[in-house]
């Protein structure tokens, strides 16, 4: 596996695949994504519990057409957002976690592929703290090493995106960043000057304006670190 190369699950769309975490205590090590680019939204036909295993293979890259088994990497965990249409409700995160393969996960360092980045930290004061004109890189698999900064956090305030899987969707919860995007560096992570990971990126438009999803409340709560 390449961390900031492209993939996702299978018989969907990739995205770009960029940060590895795990609980301090245990060895399992999780891929931390978007919904939309390894859980397809959280729309499956059916609970979790009973999707078969092969609907939960995540791969790098995206095979075509669908195999279960070639360029597996892991397997979709039930910790998932599920992204709703705006005729439905608010979404206030759009996150994922795989659990590697074993074999997977030991060959698989933190270096971004495209940059050779390694992060090796995440940013623990709320999004709301962060000032107009933080400077900002984009990891992605489109984009990698992209510059850009902060315009601010939405918190309440609603973001559209559409997404085939569901169609328009209303969010919040995310922070608004200039950057230059485009589809496929979905997943990748965002940091800062300090290399601290702020967040991973969920959309962007051609005007140069994207939105990523802010990771540390939720490593915090979780009990997560960076791999």
């Amino acid at each position: 596996m390449q961390l900031g190369a492209s993939g996702g699950l299978i018989c969907s769309s990739s995205g770009t695949l960029g940060v590895l975490v795990k609980s301090p205590d245990a060895p399992d090590i999780f891929l931390l994504s978007c919904s939309h680019v390894i859980a397809n939204c959280g729309q499956f036909p059916g609970s979790y519990a009973d999707l078969p295993d092969f609907r939960k293979v995540v791969q790098q890259p995206v095979s075509t057409p669908c195999d279960a088994q070639a360029n597996r990497i892991g397997l979709l965990q039930d910790d998932f957002s599920v992204i709703v249409p705006q005729s439905q409700g608010v979404t206030d995160s759009d996150r994922a976690l795989a659990l590697l393969d074993p074999d997977v996960a030991a060959e698989t360092t933190s270096s971004q592929a495209a940059t050779g980045n390694s992060i090796r930290d995440f940013a623990t004061e709320p999004p709301s703290s962060w000032q107009y004109g933080m400077v900002t890189q984009l990891l992605g698999a489109m984009n990698p090493g992209a510059a850009g900064f902060i315009m601010g956090y939405n918190g309440d305030t609603p973001e559209y995106i559409g997404f085939p899987a569901v169609g328009m969707v209303q969010f919040t919860g995310l922070v608004r960043y200039a950057t230059q995007s485009a589809e496929g560096d979905s997943g990748a992570p965002v940091v800062d000057e300090q290399n601290r990971l702020l967040g991973i990126h969920v959309g962007g438009s051609s005007a140069g304006v994207a939105v990523f999803y802010p990771v540390g409340p939720y490593l915090l709560q979780k009990g997560l670190v960076l791999v």
